[in-house]
């Protein structure tokens, strides 16, 4: 089996991520001994949360790794998973294509195929209203 260790700064940051031979039996000591720095090994099947991602934070208290925070206005959930200060609309309206967060506006938006126009959510009304 491969196996991959993330290297961490001194925030507990995500810098890199290289790839071992399976020989390799203690995959941190092997990389902190030959490589120098801090080396966590990461891993693809969930163990410590999710596969180390460039840019996340390896949190040691709770031994996994936390992606990077996509915006300003979004907080960590009790699973450790960003979450937007709105939630995203659960529509299945596929009219509504390329849906993203717009943190200036607060908002989730949408393009409208039919019209190529952008709309945005309204959580209040659970409708789609054009900007």
């Amino acid at each position: 089996m491969t196996k991959y260790a993330a290297k961490i700064d001194i925030s507990n940051i995500v810098k890199d991520i290289i790839i071992l031979s399976d020989d390799v039996s203690d995959v941190e000591t092997f990389c902190n001994n030959t490589f120098g720095g801090t080396w966590k090994e990461t891993f693809k099947d969930g163990t410590r949360k999710q596969f180390a991602p460039i840019g996340g934070i390896y949190n040691s208290s709770k031994d996994k790794f936390i992606c990077e925070q996509p915006f300003s206005s979004w907080t960590l959930d009790s699973n450790d998973d960003w979450q937007p200060p709105v939630v995203m609309p659960d529509v299945s309206d596929e009219n509504y294509k390329d849906r993203r967060w717009n943190e200036e506006i607060q908002k989730w938006t949408a393009l409208k195929v039919s019209e190529d126009v952008i709309y945005s959510w309204d959580a209040s009304t659970s409708t789609w209203s054009q900007l």
